[in-house]
């Protein structure tokens, strides 16, 4: 799958809505059920379309979520909350492209017109990338907080700021592994679709860091991949991590879905121990 995959997919004549990016509008119904004032534009039908582009169309929601997911992104001093004026609509989506550049994403084809006007074409890969720009930014954050992350570093590599400097993915491979090695696995994923795709490294992963649902993982060999899934997916919620994935991505090993859930369990601790001779 790809940025490119989800707008060809959404210039299709139904609205129903492609299965990434029904996960992607369930995590913005599960984040936006913690703001009040969103009540009336969430919760979307995340199978249509329709219902998605109409919470999207004035800006209220994208500027919202990025104000607490990107802190200091978005200044929401100049959001118009419910802008019933086009002017006041086409500053609020600027507000949301402008902020989603300072992010990374590229805003080169898109224009308030596509979100006022319904283009699921545009908007979709944007907001995909809108979502995944909040997680990786939230990784270099977690990185600067936690000096236990030196953990990570390979030989050559002496301070938080070699990590820092690494793509976001690569860091995610090098906590998953991290993870792994303590599991007492031999085990080393080198992707996000393939080595994940029997689910076997997750279940290492999540014991890791759930030490309480060992039990659960005692008939998990045997079962199906459909249910394994359905074991994997619980264990984010018992640590009060916001599950941004469904059984099938990583039953069909989709890198991208696999990557946003695994830059979600990132920032949950356990964090890493510092090696001896870092304390």
């Amino acid at each position: 799958y790809s940025i490119e995959h989800l707008g060809q997919a959404a210039q299709r004549d139904s609205d129903l809505m492609e299965e990434e990016m029904v996960a992607v509008f369930d995590l913005i119904n599960k984040k936006g059920a913690q703001d009040a004032s969103l009540k009336e534009f969430l919760p979307v039908d995340i199978n249509s379309i329709s219902s998605c582009m109409g919470a999207l169309r004035d800006g209220t929601v994208l500027s919202k979520l990025l104000h607490v997911d990107a802190p200091g992104v978005i200044d929401t001093r100049v959001m118009k909350f419910k802008p019933t004026k086009t002017q006041d609509i086409v500053s609020n989506l600027n507000l949301v492209l402008n902020s989603g550049a300072l992010l990374g994403c590229d805003v080169s084809v898109i224009t308030p017109d596509d979100f006022i006007h319904h283009h699921p074409d545009v908007v979709f890969p944007f907001v995909w990338q809108l979502v995944e720009a909040c997680l990786f930014a939230e990784i270099g954050n977690r990185l600067k907080a936690n000096p236990e992350f030196v953990a990570l570093l390979r030989p050559g590599e002496t301070s938080i700021e070699d990590l820092t400097r690494l793509p976001p993915e690569e860091v995610l491979l090098r906590w998953f592994n991290y993870h792994l090695k303590h599991s007492g696995s031999h085990r080393i994923i080198t992707n996000f679709s393939t080595d994940v795709q029997a689910s076997e490294a997750y279940r290492l992963l999540l014991r890791q860091l759930d030490p309480a649902s060992a039990a659960r993982w005692s008939a998990f060999a045997a079962q199906p991949p459909a249910e394994r899934a359905d074991a994997l997916i619980a264990v984010p919620q018992r640590i009060r991590c916001v599950p941004f994935i469904l059984k099938s991505h990583t039953c069909q090993g989709n890198r991208l879905m696999n990557i946003a859930l695994v830059a979600q369990l990132f920032q949950r601790p356990p964090f890493p121990s510092v090696p001896a001779h870092d304390r």
